[in-house]
């Protein structure tokens, strides 16, 4: 943001961590602290995982509780590690209800840290999408996910299913109902004066909600359950979704996101159009490092799965370190 300054990328500083849990990234990434607390709202923890060559968990919404004046219908507390046992333990002791919170969940019989190596997945419905039918790729990304992605589901034993996604547009859906929620993060006094101090894509969130008509929320409220029904009808056919987590690898760090991917003109939230899905939709999702690009930059694979069933994407994605393990560190 303009308040604070371009925070940079551990494996190329002139390349954006993510965001916008971006700084957690970063002294993650550079090995300043061992791991890092995040919130994820649209893809917040993931996104910067995926730029940064870590681990990005998102937990079922209500896993672990927040009961501030900030809980919303699509932000949850997340984390970012270098290793899956990291972001396994992190949801052990994280997780819980609270009163104060109304979707909190009961605590899980699981322990997370012991699923993710005894967890059996054999035979697990695996679909992978590159696209999500609608979003531009980068090509290396689609191929260093796709490899990925072949490789978990033989090294996992999953059984790969082939159909169509099927999905309403995550993107529009979440600029038009998801974030609503960043109200309840600011003050009223706070908008739109601090407009220029915002980041571009929470700037053009706010003036999306500014002044909503009653009939306008109640069409974007509708929006989101189409997709939610969707993806409910999905799930019903597999276990686990995978798919890339960015449609391209870091972009520069002083912006903006990229208006061209693959030769196709896009918006500017179509650099990260694949984590909004389970903001929205309230399923366990991780960023787990899938390789690098020629130029040296992180791209993630991500694993999602049913709503509550946060231990499978975790044994997946430590099922991905085990078979195709990662820097912890970006280089020096």
């Amino acid at each position: 943001t303009k308040a604070w300054g371009i925070t940079r990328n551990p494996w190329d500083p002139s390349r954006t961590p993510g965001g916008s849990s971006g700084g957690s990234a970063a002294a993650v990434a550079a090995g300043a602290v061992p791991f890092a607390t995040a919130s994820d709202g649209g893809g917040s923890t993931r996104i910067p995982a995926s730029f940064s060559g870590l681990v990005g968990f998102k937990p079922s919404h209500g896993r672990i509780a927040d009961p501030g004046p900030s809980a919303s219908q699509t932000a949850v507390v997340g984390a970012l590690t270098t290793t899956v046992a990291d972001a396994a333990r992190h949801l052990d002791v994280a997780a819980g209800p609270d009163e104060r919170d109304r979707v909190s969940l009961p605590r899980a019989a699981v322990t997370y840290e012991r699923a993710i190596e005894e967890l059996d997945v054999t035979g697990l419905r695996a679909l992978w999408s590159a696209d999500l039918g609608f979003a531009a790729v980068d090509a290396e990304v689609e191929e260093l996910t796709r490899e990925a992605a072949e490789g978990l589901v033989a090294a996992a034993g999953l059984e790969q299913v082939d159909r169509p996604v099927g999905l309403t547009d995550p993107v529009q859906t979440w600029l038009s109902s998801g974030a609503l929620d960043l109200w309840l993060a600011i003050e009223e006094d706070m908008w739109p004066s601090s407009a220029d101090d915002l980041t571009a894509y929470s700037a053009l969130a706010l003036r999306q909600t500014e002044d909503y008509p009653l009939p306008r929320y109640a069409k974007a409220l509708r929006r989101r359950q189409v997709l939610q029904d969707d993806v409910a009808r999905l799930f019903a056919d597999i276990d686990v979704l995978l798919l890339p987590t960015t449609a391209v690898p870091a972009f520069p760090a002083e912006g903006p996101p990229p208006d061209e991917i693959a030769g196709q003109p896009v918006h500017p939230a179509m650099a990260t159009p694949f984590t909004m899905l389970a903001n929205l939709c309230w399923n366990p999702a991780v960023s787990v490092p899938a390789g690098v690009t020629a130029a040296g930059l992180p791209v993630g694979l991500q694993v999602v799965a049913r709503r509550h069933l946060d231990e499978i994407p975790l044994r997946l994605a430590r099922i991905v370190e085990q078979t195709r393990p990662w820097e912890r560190l970006a280089p020096a």
